[in-house]
Order: C-alpha cells, then sequence, then structure tokens
C-alpha cells in the first residue's frame, strides 16, 4: 500500500492567498460543479511535478471515476461532513503572483507552466 507524502508542517501562504480570487472566478465564470488544485508562485514557472501524484490522481478520479472525500473535523462549524464528486471536469490554475494573473489547465492537459506575457490569460488575480 502506497502512502500520502508528509505534509508541509506550514501552509504554503501564496496559495491561500489567492485561492480565494481563484474560486470567486470560477462561481462567476464557470458552469456547474468541478475540481480546482491551486498552484501558485512568485516566479515564472511552475514544473509539472508541483501537481503531486496523488493531487494528480484524486482530480482525474473527479473526471474518469468517484472521489468521495471526509472533511476533517476540526472542532470549527463545517457545512457537512463528506461529499462526492463524479464525472465533473478538474482544473489545475496556475497563479503568477507576482505578474498578477492565472491560468486554467484541465489537469489531463497538466504539463506544468511558464509565464508569458504574450500568452493567453484566463484572469487576473
Amino acid at each position: 500500500m502506497d502512502s500520502l507524502p508528509n505534509l508541509p508542517k506550514q501552509k504554503k501562504k501564496r496559495e491561500a492567498d489567492v485561492t480565494p480570487r481563484v474560486l470567486a472566478w470560477f462561481k462567476e465564470n464557470h458552469a456547474g460543479s468541478c475540481a480546482i488544485e491551486v498552484k501558485a508562485t512568485n516566479t515564472g514557472s511552475i514544473p509539472e511535478s508541483a501537481l503531486l501524484p496523488h493531487q494528480k490522481q484524486a482530480l482525474l478520479d473527479v473526471i474518469h471515476g468517484t472521489l468521495t472525500h471526509k472533511i476533517a473535523d476540526t472542532g470549527r462549524r463545517l457545512p457537512f461532513d463528506a461529499f462526492m464528486l463524479q464525472g465533473l471536469p478538474a482544473y489545475v490554475v496556475a497563479c503568477f503572483t507576482k505578474h498578477g494573473v492565472a491560468q486554467v489547465y484541465s489537469v489531463e492537459q497538466w504539463k506544468g507552466a511558464k509565464y508569458d506575457s504574450f500568452a493567453p490569460v484566463d484572469f487576473k488575480l
């Protein structure tokens, strides 16, 4: 049985800072439910390997199978206990915080991302 990699001791503040803006953009511009993984950087590139194997598999499960997830009970008020995603689109969002832009990729097309001032930008952060 494979084990999941150890999680970082601290949250990645860059991702925590941009995730509400990413979710707001999807709420306004995407019809229906989907799964989203946010990758943020202050540099000009995000390697393909930034999407960890367990993250990629979970996103692919959303598209081609079923993903169920129990939300950890942290003692805070939660909207519900768990969710199931099945047959939905799944995205990796590359956020280039230094440039204030984000690019949206289908998980199946993810090969990493590089900021290019001439490349199409899906939205501004």
